[in-house]
């Protein structure tokens, strides 16, 4: 098989059965770095099912007005590639942008190829001032590219926008272990009781956050939406899944607003289906996550905005849920209560997020990321 190293900032949890199945079809090695503590920037507990080597890391953070950035540094990545030699190298895209030039250094001075992978950005909405300052160098990085795997269609015409060819261009749809979750939907159901009972769910339309608690996640907003909801009915509750340096902000809005029925669980690598089972609607106010395939998965409906993540894929509009505009409260006020409080609705929207997402194999998306090794490995 062809030797691949695939450079990653982290290895998260959520990304384990894609790469498992990627070492199916390909010699792979991942090179990794430290995460962070807390937040999405985390390594999963346990890695396991393919070749990794994690790399001394210098790492650093910074905040803008909206978002948290975390940027991380190999010094020994090139040494790394110099002695293993891969014979195609797959680099994630503006999240790793620094060491991104070591891989390119190196891929230039030995010929060898490499595949540029990320989500890009939706042209259609505007450039924070951050992304407009390094977009210039960021074109630069991915024009040296010899193909690039994308997320979907709005990914496509990012790369296109910037003078990729399209024969360089291979769609892999970013997914999360959906396959994995259907051993566990029996084990859940027996569950599903005892776990209402214990967080004093009985009898109540639960709304579900999964994803890192950060600025871009807009939490505040949901919880400042569910407070106002709570004062229409009081037979709903807040379910929030996730850790980061928000939360200690998020838990403090809740005890001292003394906003009722708000449950923190923090982070859940494991069993975490069994909260999609429970959820009535999965509401993401911010950024989007691939929690929205869970949520698909499980049948249920899907609330978010659009941002430029997989929720233009994933979710059609007033069909398996809502994408919103951005920052408009009202707008993620209105559709959380029409969700909520319409049961049939709610279960049709469930029944076509299933529909939906039956569509979507992790498998044939990472032989996708292979078409695209082949590719550049034949030229």
């Amino acid at each position: 098989m062809i030797r691949v190293a695939y450079i990653k900032r982290v290895i998260s949890h959520y990304q384990l059965n894609s790469l498992k199945l990627l070492a199916n079809y390909v010699d792979l090695t991942i090179y990794y770095g430290r995460g962070q503590k807390t937040g999405a920037v985390q390594n999963a507990k346990v890695i396991e099912g393919f070749k990794h080597k994690k790399l001394f890391t210098l790492a650093f953070g910074f905040e803008t007005k909206s978002k948290s950035h975390y940027l991380n540094l190999f010094p020994s990545l090139i040494f790394h590639l110099i002695k293993d030699r891969p014979q195609v190298i797959i680099t994630e895209g503006a999240t790793n942008i620094i060491n991104n030039i070591s891989v390119i250094v190196f891929a230039r001075l030995t010929k060898t190829p490499f595949i540029w992978s990320d989500a890009g950005r939706n042209i259609d909405l505007p450039m924070g001032l951050l992304r407009k300052i390094i977009e210039p160098f960021l074109i630069f990085l991915i024009r040296k590219a010899d193909a690039c795997s994308v997320y979907g269609e709005m990914s496509k015409n990012y790369y296109l926008s910037v003078g990729i060819p399209e024969e360089k261009i291979f769609i892999s749809q970013n997914t999360t272990d959906i396959e994995a979750n259907e051993e566990y939907k029996k084990q859940y159901a027996g569950q599903l009781n005892l776990e209402q009972d214990r967080l004093s769910l009985i009898g109540k339309k639960i709304i579900l956050y999964v994803g890192s608690i950060e600025k871009r996640k807009r939490l505040d907003k949901l919880l400042k939406i569910f407070s106002q909801i709570k004062l229409q009915s009081n037979d709903i509750a807040l379910v929030i899944i996730g850790d980061g340096p928000e939360k200690g902000n998020i838990e403090k809005i809740v005890s001292t607003e003394n906003i009722k029925d708000v449950h923190i669980l923090g982070r859940i690598e494991r069993g975490l289906g069994l909260y999609f089972m429970l959820c009535d609607v999965l509401v993401l106010p911010g950024s989007s996550s691939l929690a929205i395939y869970q949520a698909m998965f499980y049948g249920k409906p899907v609330i978010t905005v659009a941002y430029g993540g997989p929720e233009y894929e994933l979710i059609k509009n007033g069909e398996n849920g809502f994408v919103l505009t951005r920052e408009n409260d009202a707008q993620l006020k209105d559709a959380i209560v029409r969700i909520i409080f319409d049961d049939n609705l709610r279960i049709q929207m469930g029944k076509e997020s299933l529909n939906l997402v039956n569509k979507i194999n992790t498998e044939k998306a990472e032989k996708k990321v292979t078409e695209a090794v082949d590719y550049v490995y034949k030229k």
